[in-house]
């Protein structure tokens, strides 16, 4: 009988086949320099790291992260311990009523169904009483110097890739702009781990449906943003320009 630490590997490693094979069939790659949406996946050669905490204490969170292959030892040291620091204070209550506080626009249905909701894509699954962990992959893209990030919307409830144990759901799937991430950059917040685990934050965020329709400004998915990155702080600070770019991904596929 096989060791559940090995068949935890096993499972992860056939998810992971699957999403290769996956993006193989679909016409994913855009005709810039991104390897963003699920070409990512095709360029990641493993699984990376795994991040772990906990909510309230006891229930497990657990993301399991890949890493397009173009990024450098750098910036994957940053992306994982600013994915730690996200998962440490992502559904921490100090981080959640920083958001609201701050918020006044597209904010979720409740404060309930946003901790649900985020709970559910970075906790593991149980499979015939197997732990397996969530996914996300982080994708690279460049030569784009008013982008930070790219998150599509509602990438996580894309039905048609579900990954094994998701039944009706995708995963996590964003991109970080490498011409501002790591010691090669003269981006301010190059560096900075917090600010990245905001921006990883803000796209996961996307990827569950949430946008900033009329402006950044008060809208629950920059202040959440803002309130990873400062540990639940009302500081209004300068903290660059931050712009990302979330498609919607329908639309974003039919004009590829």
């Amino acid at each position: 009988m096989k060791h559940p630490k090995t068949i935890l590997l096993v499972l992860a490693e056939t998810a992971f086949v699957l999403l290769l094979i996956l993006c193989q069939m679909k016409t994913c790659l855009a005709s810039n320099a991104t390897h963003y949406p699920c070409n990512n996946v095709y360029h990641s050669s493993n699984i990376d790291f795994m991040v772990q905490g906990s909510y309230k204490e006891f229930f497990p969170l657990m993301l399991q992260l890949g890493l397009d292959t173009v990024f450098r030892e750098d910036q994957k040291n940053i992306i994982k311990n600013a994915s730690q620091i996200f998962i440490n204070r992502a559904l921490e209550n100090r981080i959640i009523d920083c958001a609201y506080r701050n918020s006044s626009k597209n904010l979720p249905t409740s404060r309930d169904a946003f901790i649900n909701e985020l709970y559910s894509a970075i906790s593991p699954n149980y499979i015939s009483g197997t732990t397996v962990p969530a996914f996300a992959f982080i994708a690279s893209f460049n030569n784009d110097p008013n982008i930070v990030g790219i998150g599509y919307v509602d990438l996580f409830y894309d039905c048609n890739n579900p990954l094994p144990g998701y039944k009706n759901k995708h995963y996590l799937h964003i991109a970080i702009n490498s011409d501002k991430l790591g010691n090669s950059s003269n981006y301010f917040f190059a560096k900075n781990e917090a600010y990245w685990a905001g921006i990883i934050a803000h796209e996961f965020l996307h990827n569950l449906g949430y946008e900033h329709k009329g402006g950044y400004t008060g809208s629950f998915i920059n202040e959440y943003r803002k309130c990873i990155q400062y540990d639940g702080a009302s500081l209004q600070m300068i903290d660059g320009n931050i712009c990302d770019f979330n498609f919607d991904k329908e639309v974003y596929r039919d004009d590829l």
